[in-house]
């Protein structure tokens, strides 16, 4: 796989659930950074991820057609949008059910070996998911 072809084949998978597709996608050693410290290696943890992150908002979307390839590179401008239907894990943090609705942009780079994701680094503004989640208030005076 290209990885032009990455963001199409991986929204499809994502927006089905279909986590083996998902990992297909992934080198077996894949590297995962994430906001907070969150770091991962292997395809089994990266799929945990996505399962507890499925369970935590139960119609969430993803949405990966904003993007740049330059070779074995890929950056995604993404978005993701659903309900907070199950507890959410953030760090060391569990955020209970709220019910509330979010729409989350964030930035994803990606470094591609033979075909294969190995590494993905994600950022988003974690401070507005909380503010979205009504775990925490948006600053009036910026």
């Amino acid at each position: 796989m290209s990885a032009s072809e990455y963001p199409a084949r991986a929204e499809q998978a994502f927006n089905r659930r279909d986590a083996e597709s998902l990992a297909a996608l992934w080198a077996p050693d894949f590297e995962y950074d994430g906001p907070g410290g969150e770091r991962s290696t292997g395809r089994a943890a990266a799929i945990v991820r996505e399962r507890a992150l499925w369970a935590a908002f139960p119609d969430i979307r993803a949405d990966l057609s904003r993007h740049l390839v330059a070779g074995e590179r890929l950056v995604i401008e993404g978005r993701m949008c659903g309900t907070h239907g199950g507890s959410l894990r953030l760090g060391s943090t569990t955020v209970p059910a709220s019910g509330r609705r979010i729409d989350v942009t964030f930035v994803a780079l990606f470094r591609f070996v033979d075909g294969l994701v190995a590494h993905e680094r994600v950022v988003y503004d974690r401070a507005d998911l909380l503010v979205q989640l009504g775990v925490a208030s948006a600053a009036e005076d910026r």
